[in-house]
C-alpha cells in the first residue's frame, strides 16, 4: 500500500504529469462547461497544475483537479492505514452545491502559498460527504464535540495512525496557514506531545457511543414523546431568526399520527407548516422544486440549492396531504415538484443529485425577477416579496391552479434568460431510491398510472447503471458506476423493489437444476430479496448503532430497520424480523433530541400501528390488498397468490373467519357489498366452503340513508379490514389492519 501511496503522490507531482494531461483533455468540455478553467492557475493556455483528482466521479472533486494541492480521493483502504510515510494527514470534506467549501477551495486551495505547505508536510485527501456519508459522519461527529457545531467545509488534521488532532470548519487563507505551519513544526519539533494530544481526543471521542443493551422500551411513551417535541419544533422555529428546515420526516410523522388517530390537530400543524412553506420563496412555484432551508424563520430568504432528497420527501407529505385533505394545491405542488425533478436533474440511468445555489456569480441569482414582470406575477397568482425593484417571488393564492396559465408560462420565460445553476451530476443510489418510493407515494394518492410507470421505469435504469459485476454501487456518473454501495443504498433500494414488488404478478413457482439459473434478478420480488438479503449479510449491530441520528435524511438506523421490517411484512422471513426487534430491543431508552431519532421511532411505530395508506401485503406475502376509488364508490381488491384464499363474506363454516370489511367512522352512512363466493372443497373439510381466490373485488358505496346528507366520499376513509388466509392445507391465524382509502 505505502507504494500505491507513494506513486499517487509521484503523479501528482508531476512525474507522470502526461497521463493526468491525457485524463484532463478527456474531460476538458466539461471543465469548460462548468468554467473551471477560468478560475485555474495557468500556463499559457493550458492549467498549471492537474492533480490525480482528475480521475475522479465526483464534480467535487473534479472542482478541486487542477489545484496546486496533491489531492488524493479518499479510498477504503485508508480506513486501515494512511501511509503517509510518517507525515500528518490533511482531510478536507465537502460537497459540490457548498457554498464555503468552494470559497474556501479559491481562497485557500487555489493557493500555491498553502500548497507549498500541505505537498510538503502533509498528506492531503479529498473527501467527497455524499461519495463517502460513513466518513462525513465520523468527522462531523468529531467536529460537533471539539467545537459545539459543524458545518461544511469540514477540514481535519491526523496523526500517521489516523487519530484526530485538530478540526474546523471554514477558515479564511490566513487562519489556515497558521494553522498548518503551527501544527508542521510541533510535529517536527514534539511529535510524542502531538501524538499523546491526539490519543486523548479520540479515547474521547470513543468514549461517547453508547454501549448496546437490552432495553424494555414502551413504544407508544416514546413515540407520543417525540410527536410532542416535534410539534413544539415546528411552531418554536417559525419564531427564531433561523436557519430554518423543512423536517420533511417530521410533517411525515405527524400526518401518521393523523391518519393513526384522527388527530386533526397534528394535520393542522402540517397544513399550516406546508402552506407557509408554499407561500414563501422557498418553494419555487415558477419551476417547481423546495430549496433546501432558509436562512431566516419566515421561508424568506431561501439556502437556494435544489436536492434530490428535499424533492422526495416533499412529494412524500403533499400526496399524504392530498389524501388527508382531497386539496388540489398539494397535488398541483407535488406534480410540479416531479415535473421539475424531472426536467431539471434527468440524466441517462438516474437523477442528479442536486441543483447549485450558485448562478451567475452569486447565490440565487436564477430566481430573481425585477419589476417589469409584475402584471405577470399578479395574473399568475405571484407578488415579489419586499416590494422591492427586483427580488424573489412567492405565490399568493393556493386556491387557484398557478401552473396552469399563460402568465406563468411567460414567466417560465423570461427566468430562462438568467443563467441557470449548475447541476451535480453525480447519481447517488440512495438519494434516487428516496425519490422513486416518493413516486409510488403519488401513485397511491392520486391512481394516477403515470408516477408508477415513471417509478418502475427509474427502478429499471437504476439497476442497471448501478448493479455492475454481480455488485452494487453507490454512486454512478457519467457512465461510470464507483463506490460499493453502503447499507443505506441496499435499505432504500431493498424497499424501491419491495414495494414495486407488490404491483407485478405473483411469480411463477418453477425449481431450477441449474446453480446459474438460481437467481436471474429479473423481477422486483428477486431484486428485493436479494437487496434484504445482502443487508442482512452485510448488517452489523455496532455499526448501525453509530449512524442513529438523523440529518438531512433519515438516519441509516432508521433506514435498515424500515428495509427490514417491510421485508418481513412482504415476504415473511424471519432473518429480516430479528434485525428489525434487535434494532428497536438495543435502542436507548428515550431519544436524546427530537432530531436525532424521530425518523426510527416514527418508523416504529408506523410498522406496529397496523394503520396503511392504501394497499398492503398480508399472509406472510401470499395476498395482497388495495383501496382505490371509481365510479361505484370505494374498491377493495384482494388479490391472491394461486394456491391461497381467504374466507368469503359469510362464511360458511363457523370456525372460520369472514372476510370483513368496516367503515370505523360513520359506518350507518355506508354499505358494503361482497361477490359471490367460489364453491370448493378443501382437505381439511367434508363440506364445500365459500372462499374468494385469485382477484375479488369489495365495493363500498354512499348507503341509502346518506343520499341527503352532505359528506363527500373523496374524503379519505378509515377501513377495519378483517382477512384469514388458507392454503390447500392449512389456515393462517386471521390478520386485521386499518387502511386508508383516498
Amino acid at each position: 500500500m505505502r507504494v500505491i501511496v507513494a506513486l499517487l503522490l509521484l503523479c501528482s507531482n508531476g512525474i507522470f504529469s502526461a497521463s493526468y494531461e491525457q485524463s484532463f483533455e478527456s474531460r476538458k468540455s466539461w471543465f469548460e462547461q462548468r468554467q473551471l478553467l477560468e478560475s485555474a492557475l495557468k500556463e499559457g493556455d493550458k492549467p498549471k497544475y492537474v492533480n490525480s483528482l482528475i480521475g475522479a466521479d465526483s464534480p467535487y472533486l473534479l472542482s478541486h483537479a487542477l489545484q496546486p494541492v496533491n489531492w488524493l480521493q479518499w479510498q477504503s483502504r485508508f480506513e486501515n492505514d494512511f501511509a503517509s510515510e510518517n507525515k500528518l494527514i490533511f482531510i478536507s470534506i465537502g460537497y459540490e452545491t457548498c457554498h464555503w467549501c468552494h470559497v474556501m477551495a479559491q481562497e485557500s486551495f487555489n493557493s500555491e502559498a498553502v500548497a507549498a505547505v500541505l505537498n510538503q508536510h502533509f498528506v492531503n485527501i479529498k473527501v467527497d460527504r455524499e461519495q463517502w456519508p460513513l466518513v462525513d459522519n465520523r468527522y462531523k461527529l468529531a467536529l460537533e464535540w471539539l467545537k459545539g457545531e459543524a458545518g461544511w467545509p469540514i477540514n481535519v488534521i491526523l496523526t500517521p495512525e489516523g487519530h484526530i488532532l485538530w478540526a474546523d470548519s471554514y477558515l479564511p487563507q490566513a487562519k489556515l496557514l497558521k494553522v498548518l505551519n503551527a501544527l508542521t513544526h510541533r510535529w517536527q519539533t514534539k511529535p510524542a506531545t502531538i501524538r499523546h494530544t491526539a490519543a486523548n481526543i479520540s479515547a474521547q471521542l470513543n468514549s461517547l457511543a453508547e454501549p448496546a443493551v437490552i432495553n424494555n422500551i414502551n413504544v407508544n411513551k416514546v413515540v407520543d414523546e417525540v410527536y410532542l417535541q416535534a410539534g413544539y419544533s415546528l411552531q418554536n422555529e417559525a419564531k427564531q431568526g433561523g436557519p430554518r428546515f423543512i423536517r420533511e420526516y417530521w410533517l411525515l410523522g405527524l400526518l401518521q399520527k393523523y391518519f393513526e388517530h384522527n388527530d386533526k390537530s397534528a394535520l393542522a400543524l402540517v397544513t399550516h407548516h406546508v402552506d407557509s412553506l408554499l407561500m414563501s420563496p422557498t418553494y419555487d412555484g415558477i419551476n417547481g422544486g423546495f430549496h433546501r432551508y432558509a436562512v431566516d424563520g419566515a421561508w424568506l430568504k431561501p439556502h437556494f440549492e435544489k436536492m434530490l432528497y428535499t424533492q422526495a420527501f416533499m412529494i412524500k407529505v403533499l400526496a399524504q396531504l392530498y389524501i388527508a385533505t382531497a386539496e388540489i394545491k398539494y397535488r398541483i405542488a407535488m406534480e410540479q415538484t416531479i415535473d421539475w425533478v424531472e426536467t431539471a436533474l434527468i440524466q441517462k440511468g438516474g437523477r442528479s443529485s442536486a441543483m447549485s445555489a450558485v448562478s451567475d456569480g452569486f447565490e440565487g441569482g436564477y430566481y430573481y425577477f425585477g419589476t417589469d414582470v409584475k402584471a405577470d406575477l399578479d395574473l399568475a397568482g405571484f407578488s415579489l416579496v419586499g416590494n422591492q425593484s427586483s427580488g424573489l417571488v412567492a405565490l399568493t393564492d393556493l386556491n387557484k391552479d398557478w401552473t396552469n396559465n399563460e402568465a406563468h408560462r411567460r414567466l417560465i420565460i423570461k427566468r430562462k434568460q438568467n443563467v441557470a445553476p449548475l447541476v451535480d451530476e453525480k447519481i447517488i443510489v440512495s438519494w434516487n431510491a428516496m425519490y422513486i418510493t416518493a413516486l409510488l407515494e403519488a401513485y397511491s394518492a392520486t391512481d394516477n398510472k403515470q408516477f408508477l410507470n415513471l417509478s418502475i421505469k427509474a427502478a429499471g435504469e437504476l439497476w442497471q447503471t448501478a448493479f455492475v459485476g454481480q455488485k452494487m454501487h453507490r454512486i454512478v456518473f457519467q457512465g461510470r458506476a464507483s463506490i460499493d454501495a453502503t447499507l443505506e443504498d441496499f435499505a432504500w433500494m431493498a424497499q424501491v423493489f419491495t414495494q414495486l414488488s407488490f404491483y407485478e404478478d405473483w411469480p411463477t413457482r418453477v425449481q431450477s437444476t441449474h446453480d446459474s439459473d438460481a437467481i436471474k434478478l429479473v423481477s422486483h420480488r428477486e431484486r428485493a430479496k436479494w437487496l434484504l438479503d445482502q443487508l442482512v449479510i452485510k448488517y452489523q449491530f455496532s455499526l448501525v448503532q453509530a449512524l442513529d441520528r438523523d440529518g438531512e435524511v433519515p438516519s441509516v438506523y432508521s433506514s435498515v430497520y424500515q428495509a427490514m421490517a417491510l421485508g418481513y411484512q412482504s415476504f415473511s422471513e424471519k432473518k429480516y424480523a430479528d434485525i428489525a426487534k434487535e434494532l428497536i430491543n438495543k435502542h436507548a431508552d428515550s431519544p436524546k433530541s427530537i432530531a436525532d431519532n424521530f425518523s426510527f421511532w416514527a418508523s416504529v411505530k408506523g410498522y406496529q400501528s397496523n394503520t396503511v395508506l392504501s394497499h398492503r401485503y398480508f399472509a406472510r406475502g401470499h395476498g395482497k390488498v388495495t383501496t382505490s376509488n371509481n365510479e361505484s364508490g370505494v374498491l377493495i381488491e384482494v388479490d391472491l397468490e394461486p394456491g391461497w384464499h381467504v374466507n368469503a363474506n359469510p362464511s360458511s363454516n363457523e370456525k372460520l373467519i369472514a372476510t370483513n370489511v368496516e367503515v370505523l367512522e360513520l359506518p350507518e352512512l355506508f354499505s358494503v357489498d361482497y361477490p359471490k363466493p367460489i364453491l370448493r372443497h378443501l382437505g381439511f373439510s367434508q363440506t364445500e366452503l365459500a372462499l374468494y381466490q385469485d382477484k375479488t373485488n369489495i365495493i363500498i358505496k354512499l348507503a341509502d340513508v346518506a343520499n341527503s346528507v352532505p359528506i363527500s366520499i373523496n374524503k379519505p376513509i378509515n377501513l377495519k379490514v378483517t382477512l384469514q388466509a388458507c392454503s390447500d392445507s392449512l389456515c393462517l391465524l386471521p390478520e386485521e389492519f386499518i387502511l386508508i382509502s383516498k
